[in-house]
């Protein structure tokens, strides 16, 4: 199965399920500092200001785990994942569905589910990161524009000149265009939230479409 996102991003899907030979978690604790010296009053002949040392320490904690599985055909595989917390132990049967942007050499795990308990694991922040809009880089100061041009607008043509040069780079961008209804602003940076349904929905037909035959 494949879905193509308005971000350009094709995306095909692959399946593995197995039943869980074994399975391994272990936490890492990362912790990161930084630190900052600064002096306090002036530098001159003769005087050495006190220095004022300020540090900063934050911490994550790393859920990895290592899951071998075994498929119909006697196959066995070591899955590895992190930040997942997946509840499974040995003889449950997992399906991991794995979504490839096609060309771009990028795969992900986006959906685990444990058939045995009933339980479906999702990610929310690996779905946003495969619907990330395109020109990313570019779309955070377009959306600042949208204030900024029409200060200037105001500012260099007046109040009524002003507010129809605003409310003409307003329709440029926001207004759908026929056909089909698609805004400009969409067809140039894509549609995040669109995109994250039609994964959403395509992760849902995956799993609907997977065949489980072990007893």
């Amino acid at each position: 199965m494949a879905i193509t996102l308005t971000n350009g991003k094709t995306l095909n899907f692959y399946t593995l399920t197995g039943r869980v030979i074994s399975a391994n978690r272990s936490l890492e604790s990362r912790i990161h500092h930084s630190s900052q010296v600064s002096s306090i009053g002036s530098i001159r002949e003769g005087y050495t200001p006190p220095m004022h040392h300020s540090v900063s320490v934050n911490s994550e904690t790393i859920d990895h785990q290592e899951i071998f599985i075994e498929d119909e055909q006697g196959q066995q595989h070591a899955i590895n994942i992190h930040n997942w917390s997946v509840s499974c132990a040995g003889g449950n049967v997992l399906t991991f569905v794995t979504g490839e942007a096609v060309g771009r050499g990028e795969s992900l795990y986006l959906q685990i589910t444990n058939h045995t308990t009933r339980r479906d694991y999702r990610p929310e922040i690996l779905i946003q990161h495969m619907c990330a809009t395109k020109n990313y880089f570019f779309h955070k100061p377009f959306v600042l524009s949208l204030a900024v041009v029409p200060f200037f607008a105001f500012g260099l043509l007046g109040l009524w000149l002003g507010a129809i040069a605003s409310a003409g780079y307003w329709a440029l961008w926001l207004a759908p265009r026929k056909p089909p209804k698609v805004r400009l602003v969409n067809r140039v940076f894509g549609d995040h939230e669109e995109d994250k349904r039609s994964l959403h929905t395509a992760l849902d037909n995956v799993m609907q479409n997977t065949a489980v035959n072990f007893n």
